[in-house]
């Protein structure tokens, strides 16, 4: 039996933070324009990740997602 945390952030905002020449020197493609950098990030009262935990029977080939005893404002921890 396997087990794994599945996060589904598809609900999480995208944030974007801009990324300046003097913080990368490297990056050439900043010279003249800022760049952007965008990732998933929850602030307080958005929408965060929906968490489940998943097992896979090896032997039968199964995989199931496990019913655990949480509310709304559960947490699974990493």
């Amino acid at each position: 039996m396997l087990a794994w945390v599945r996060y589904d952030e598809s609900k999480v905002p995208v944030y974007a933070i801009q990324e300046f020449k003097g913080a990368y020197p490297t990056r050439m493609e900043y010279d003249e324009y800022p760049g952007e950098y965008r990732y998933k990030y929850p602030v307080a009262g958005a929408k965060n990740s929906d968490v489940s935990v998943m097992t896979f029977d090896i032997k039968n080939r199964v995989t199931r997602t496990m019913k655990l005893p949480l509310d709304a404002d559960g947490y699974v921890p990493r």
